[in-house]
């Protein structure tokens, strides 16, 4: 019942958020459309990148607030969202090509809860305005089932639930992307690794549970493919063939269907004369210059941009939070980590110690992979800078240097334990506080 409470609360305060205000929310939604409408896969027509046929109304309702993506002098106009909201879905079918190449990479069963939502307001007649509401209860209710199922497993230290309470974090889970949704399971993941280590057998449900998410997670987040190091881990701490032999399954799956995405993904959005598969060969044969690239792109300018949106720079990159909240969150973190081990002195095993090194190495490997992927799927080739990387990239690195760093459970002495979940409860209203006040100023004053 606690979960549910939370999802209700989470989507009202998502009503904050004009609808396709997320990065991409827009072709996300086409996307779940089709999955909704039994299309798996993208069509890539003559002269067009790869997408698909979308509902003609829901173009014109997805249009209208599009409009305000990376304009921050306009703002929401309640008399014409009114009128776009009596769109109904086209009784006649009329269906309009959409291009979506970004969403072709990834695996459609993440999709699954959006398209669950889109289907259900069409058998239920809601006019399109309900029926993106619907979708985006569903995914934040998915979210917060998800989020249930790890806090039951592994309490959070108030690191790792800094990270997670993070205003560029709060800001996706309240929008229909996928960000919240592989946040959230990356979150699970990480919880089942530190519950397993803990028990001296791990049953075979565990292992389905972390197989699947991260399946989901490697398959619509490709930078973050070093997760599946995890698993591999995990069976060498507790000599479990099991988890290994399911995980090499898992792993030839993943690479399957991301060398079969970047391979039929039709995308020109870069208008450059390599393709994907090209620079990644390029950059393998040469990797000083992938490191050389790398260091441009880490001078003072642009790790302030990383930092600021990483902390919260919403929409469009064109919503920032109120200055002093930069520097707040900034030592918030710091304090985090101090909190959870003044709370908790243990004295870490041996085991303890490897599997965090293990996470460590994953968030220092993923956050390469970050800047690789848009090193040879955005930036024009040849360059200096990599361009397209935002720091809502880094959240799962964070968070797992955050598991990394201090993995322990909360307390026992009742006032620690109040001290411990007071700190995360303040943490999360703040960032609250500070969301809500970057959209209202954003989107409706």
């Amino acid at each position: 019942m606690l979960g549910l409470a939370a999802a209700v609360l989470a989507w009202f305060a998502s009503l904050w958020i004009p609808p396709f205000q997320s990065p991409d929310e827009a072709a996300h939604i086409a996307r779940a459309y089709l999955l909704a409408d039994g299309n798996w896969f993208l069509d890539a027509p003559a002269g067009k990148m790869s997408g698909g046929y979308v509902d003609s109304a829901l173009v014109v309702y997805t249009r209208h607030y599009v409009q305000m993506n990376a304009r921050p002098d306009v703002r929401l106009d309640p008399g014409v969202s009114a009128a776009v909201g009596d769109l109904s879905w086209n009784a006649h079918g009329q269906k309009q090509f959409i291009e979506m190449p970004g969403t072709g990479y990834y695996f459609p069963a993440i999709y699954a809860p959006h398209a669950l939502g889109l289907k259900i307001a069409q058998w239920l007649d809601l006019d399109l305005h309900q029926s993106y509401l619907v979708t985006r209860f569903g995914v934040i209710l998915t979210c917060t089932a998800i989020i249930t199922l790890a806090l039951v497993l592994h309490a959070p230290s108030p690191m790792v639930s800094a990270v997670f309470l993070l205003p560029m974090q709060l800001f996706q889970l309240l929008s229909p992307t996928i960000d919240g949704i592989t946040t959230s399971l990356s979150l699970l993941i990480a919880s089942l690794y530190f519950w397993s280590l803990a028990r001296p057998y791990t049953p075979a449900w565990s292992i389905a549970v972390m197989a699947a998410s991260l399946f989901l997670v490697v398959t619509s987040r490709p930078h973050l493919l070093p997760m599946l190091l995890m698993p591999f881990a995990l069976a060498l701490l507790k000599k479990n063939k099991a988890i290994a032999t399911v995980h090499t399954v898992v792993t030839i799956a993943a690479t399957t269907w991301l060398w079969w995405a970047a391979r039929s993904v039709v995308d020109h959005r870069v208008n450059h004369s390599y393709t994907t598969k090209d620079l990644i060969e390029l950059y393998i044969d040469a990797p000083l210059r992938f490191f050389e690239v790398l260091s441009n792109s880490l001078n003072g300018e642009y790790l302030l941009f990383y930092y600021e949106s990483f902390i919260g720079v919403l929409g469009f990159l064109d919503t920032r939070l109120a200055p002093l909240f930069y520097d707040y969150f900034g030592w918030g973190l710091v304090v985090a980590a101090i909190v959870g081990h003044l709370l908790t002195k243990t004295v870490p095993t041996h085991d303890d110690l490897v599997s965090r090194m293990v996470l460590a190495f994953i968030a220092l490997a993923s956050t390469l992979m970050a800047f690789f992927a848009m090193l040879v799927t955005w930036t024009p080739h040849p360059t200096e800078i990599i361009e397209g990387v935002q720091g809502r990239y880094f959240i799962v690195p964070a968070l797992l240097v955050a598991f990394s760093l201090d993995a322990r459970h909360p307390p026992a002495d009742p006032l620690k334990r109040a001290i411990w979940f007071g700190w995360i409860g303040l943490f999360g209203l703040s960032s609250l506080a500070a969301l809500h006040g970057a959209l209202m100023t954003r989107y409706w004053e």
